[in-house]
């Protein structure tokens, strides 16, 4: 009989520029790519997949994808009841795959989600591109033979590929997750988190549905869908996904008898010609400027679901190319996917003033050409984004914000130079096709020029521990923001700190170079803590501010400072020592007083009944569970049990006392009550009146006929 997963099982926790001026952008990471194949036998059904072409994709995937590759199949109840630990529930009903046969209803043991995702179950990797036993393995891999549709299981399979690559280091970017279904899932409750889970992480996932499959479900999800009914719907839906994974912003794809020329772009590094048709596809090769081509890049065929061939080059030249085929039917289709890597890359400006308004200019550049690109097809959702002096700046090509030409390449924006020096200016581009950063740097050039007389500052009486603060006016001639250096001329006395704020920017003695910014306000603070000393100064040159590397004497200011500092007496500097300790001393042993007292065990219980025979009846029930039974200053737990059942702090009418030990806990009589323990033979031995330690599992009759408890330990 085969099983069925019942719905209830969702409510488990499953829950650049020229090389001087821009750097070398990163390496973009190879794709990563899972293919999750729906193999429940719906599938197989007419107007579906009979004819297997999931199968015929996935290993085109496999023979031209660079990078990683993995298939998933989906699971089976009954074929694969050694992953799934459940408890059969002896209910039946219909097959969801097969609604004229009978599944048994089945409950999971364990959280199928998670481990789903730690065994990677269902999952096939790639040894290597274009693996000939790898792709043997595929036909009996994605036999639809599964009678179950639990899509949630395979995506959780695919998040724990990715975890594993991520523990290995390799980067975690230009993940893809391509889903070939026929829409239909038993459990979109727990298909929703899984699918999130992986878009959270930032892979791009894709549906193909075949035939007559229901695309409702993938579009509840909000991933795009693609319609597969015929080769050349097939080749557009590759082609888009081949052409995000390897990063390519020129993509082709049409019928050969429609448009059997190819126009190859230049300054493509990689191209890959797909051509897809019935099983009838023989040879097929590419005549253009660079001569003949012949498909032999990778080929296969399966019966029924057709053939492809696939061509590929490295720098091809630039023109029309032309596809000669024999045979592959009326429905012959292709797709030319054209990668070549698009560079972002600061144009304007070379060089600028401090607080001067200048225009940023990026362009893209493709395949290490230096004409920008101005493509259509390769601008679509780009996106280029400057960071510089700790902020992000979006560049327009809309003919907006500084933006002269909408859609011409030049993406631009105002801005103004706050720092001096070269600026760094970093360019991040993203697209549907592309994610690169580069750098380049701006020169910004400031002035700063003083020629008075030092600057004398009186900062006044000072009673320790204190500050005092005051402004500075030099009148400076100053545009930009420029490195400054603060350096003190003399020793500081020891408690004694020299503080200069410009604007938001923090200088001290020897504190290395910080930038101050045009406009923005100086002042000077001295602050003395509860140590210093009693000190004077009378006006000698205590300070000299200076730029940064500067070399000429109109760059550097000094500041002569007058003050008097009054130090404190020995019971001001540390009476709060002495009260300190006191009041630590009075907190230690108030902490003790509830620290010391021994405490019941967690799991000590106690069971209490009136008749012996009714212990067994009564769980026992754990002591946390009675109020007011914990500790009191210096005073260890304890509970009394009163005729009415129940355990008090209260000694008044008590007819036994537990009282918290070291060890465990200790059973005694209250005065002039009798207190026994039932023995081995069942007889009765009486507890001492200064008590006896308790001992699980044993019964207490408290007088000649009860009541009766019993003591345990809940685990």
């Amino acid at each position: 009989m085969k099983s069925l997963i019942p719905l209830f099982i969702c409510l488990l926790a499953w829950v650049g520029g020229d090389p001087v001026r821009a750097a070398v952008p990163v390496a973009e990471a190879a794709p990563d790519l899972v293919v999750i194949v729906d193999t429940s036998k719906s599938m197989s059904q007419p107007g579906m997949d009979r004819e297997r072409s999931s199968l015929l994709v996935a290993k085109l995937l496999s023979d031209i994808v660079p990078g990683d590759l993995a298939v998933v199949r989906v699971l089976d109840l009954t074929r694969d009841a050694a992953l799934l630990p459940r408890r059969e529930t002896s209910v039946e009903n219909a097959c969801s795959e097969d609604p004229n046969d009978r599944c048994d209803l089945v409950e999971p043991t364990t959280n199928w989600a998670e481990d789903a995702r730690r065994g990677r179950y269902g999952l096939e990797a790639r040894p290597e591109r274009a693996d000939p036993a790898y792709k043997q393995r595929l036909d009996a891999h994605l036999a639809q033979t599964s009678n179950n549709s639990l899509f949630f299981l395979s995506f959780r399979a695919a998040q724990g590929l990715f975890d594993q690559h991520d523990a290995a280091g390799q980067p975690g970017t230009n993940r893809t997750v391509v889903w070939l279904s026929d829409g239909k899932d038993e459990q979109v409750e727990a298909l929703t988190p899984a699918v999130n889970a992986l878009r959270q992480a930032g892979v791009d996932i894709r549906a193909m549905v075949f035939g007559r499959g229901d695309p409702a479900i993938p579009r509840r999800l909000n991933l795009p869908v693609d319609r597969v009914n015929s080769p050349a719907e097939l080749m557009r839906s590759f082609a888009q996904v081949f052409r995000r994974l390897v990063h390519a912003p020129y993509r082709v794809d049409n019928l050969v008898a429609k448009a059997p020329d190819l126009d190859v772009r230049p300054n493509v590094e990689e191209l890959w010609a797909v051509v897809y048709g019935d099983d009838t596809l023989g040879e097929v090769s590419l005549m253009g400027p660079g001569g003949e081509v012949r498909a032999d890049y990778a080929a296969d065929r399966l019966p029924g679901a057709g053939a492809y061939r696939v061509a590929h080059m490295t720098n091809p030249t630039a023109g029309v190319w032309r596809i000669h085929a024999k045979g592959g039917g009326a429905g012959l289709a292709y797709a030319l996917v054209q990668r070549s890597s698009l560079i972002p890359a600061l144009l304007e400006p070379r060089s600028a003033r401090a607080q001067e308004r200048v225009r940023l200019v990026a362009a893209i550049r493709a395949g290490g050409a230096l004409q920008p690109v101005a493509d259509a097809q390769a601008l679509e959702g780009a996106r280029i984004v400057a960071t510089l002096e700790g902020q992000e700046v979006a560049l327009h090509d809309d003919g907006q914000d500084g933006d002269e030409h909408a859609g011409d390449g030049l993406f631009s924006a105002w801005y103004r130079f706050n720092r001096t020096g070269a600026v760094p200016v970093g360019l991040h581009l993203t697209s549907p096709v592309a994610d690169r950063r580069a750098t380049a740097a701006v020169s910004v050039a400031g002035v700063f020029r003083y020629t008075g007389p030092p600057l004398t500052l009186d900062l006044g009486r000072i009673a320790a521990p204190g500050r005092a603060c005051r402004a500075l006016s030099p009148a400076v001639e100053h545009q930009g923001e420029m490195p400054f250096v603060l350096e003190a001329l003399r020793p500081v006395p020891a408690g004694h700190t020299l503080l200069l704020h410009a604007g938001p920017t923090l200088l001290t003695p020897g504190g290395g170079v910080r930038p101050w910014k045009a406009g923005d306000p100086l002042e000077l603070c001295l602050e003395v803590t509860a140590a210093a000393s009693s000190t004077n100064a009378l006006g000698e040159p205590w300070l000299r501010l200076a730029v940064d590397a500067g070399d000429r004497p109109d760059q550097r200011l000094e500041i002569a400072l007058r003050w008097e500092v009054v130090g404190l007496t020995f019971q001001q500097r540390w009476g709060w020592l002495i009260l300190s300790l006191l009041a630590l001393a009075v907190a230690v042993v108030i902490a003790l007083g509830y620290i010391l007292p021994y405490r019941f065990p967690r799991a000590l219980a106690i069971s209490f009944a009136p008749e012996r025979d009714e212990l067994d009846t009564y769980p026992p029930q754990t002591l946390r569970a009675w109020r007011g039974l914990g500790v009191r200053f210096y005073r260890s737990a304890r509970a009394y049990l009163h005729p009415n059942f129940r355990l008090t702090r209260r000694a008044a009418g008590a007819l036994a006392v537990l009282a918290a030990e070291r060890l465990f806990a200790r059973i005694s009589p209250q005065p002039g009550l009798k207190l026994s323990r039932e023995d081995y033979d069942g007889s009765y031995a009486p507890v001492p009146d200064e008590g006896e330690p308790v001992r699980p599992g044993e019964v207490y009759r408290i007088g000649d006929s009860g009541p009766f408890f019993r003591l345990a330990v809940r685990r």
